[in-house]
């Protein structure tokens, strides 16, 4: 006994049923993001989380291109002596961070980030924070400063969050140390390593001139 052909119209409702449901999957898969690899401490306010790990484009110039992402650890610096770059050339390098909101707890919250060199600007889904610069040509050694970005409540949603650090370098170019958490706590690390690298240093420094003269 041999089953009935299906005729032209029974093909074309198929395959109709079977490109429905594929659209229907897509969207599906692209919020199912895998969250970045973290370290999470517990602290009195909540959480604070440090990526170890984030997704990474490098490129030269300017213009960042809009895929050939790829995980690597965190910090992630490109040091110009291990290439065969030429100082005074633009280079760039993004790195993309994920979490789960409910991670955090409640806020509001900060962003710390050290090392990251040298123009970048801090944005979080989708929205800009901060930057530590005017134009990509102002030339900031930001290597050793640490910084401390605000992240207003309404700017994260439930589920999977997403921070992006651009930076723009004509030396190395690369994202440092990266933590979220709530203000206070972040907060308090920010001053500590801004008193050990910007102001121990400068009061040292001004010692030895008034001693010396």
């Amino acid at each position: 006994f041999a089953p009935p052909r299906m005729n032209w119209l029974s093909w074309s409702v198929l395959r109709w049923i079977i490109l429905a449901l594929i659209a229907v999957m897509i969207p599906s898969f692209a919020v199912a993001q895998p969250v970045s690899a973290m370290k999470v401490s517990p602290t009195a306010e909540g959480n604070v989380i440090e990526f170890v790990e984030g997704d990474y484009i490098l490129a030269d110039g300017l213009t960042l291109p809009n895929s050939g992402w790829s995980r690597k650890p965190t910090p992630h610096i490109v040091r110009i002596n291990q290439t065969d770059w030429r100082t005074g050339d633009f280079h760039s390098v993004a790195g993309r961070f994920r979490f789960q909101r409910e991670v955090l707890g409640e806020g509001p919250f900060s962003l710390y980030t050290v090392s990251t060199r040298n123009q970048f600007s801090v944005s979080v889904n989708g929205v800009e924070l901060g930057s530590n610069f005017g134009h990509v040509s102002d030339q900031i050694l930001a290597w050793y400063r640490p910084y401390l970005i605000a992240i207003p409540a309404d700017v994260l949603k439930p589920g999977i969050n997403e921070i992006i650090i651009r930076v723009v370098s004509q030396d190395s170019v690369g994202v440092g140390r990266v933590l979220v958490g709530p203000n206070a706590p972040v907060r308090d690390y920010y001053l500590k390593q801004y008193f050990r690298q910007i102001t121990a240093p400068m009061a040292f420094n001004f010692a030895m001139i008034v001693l010396g003269s």
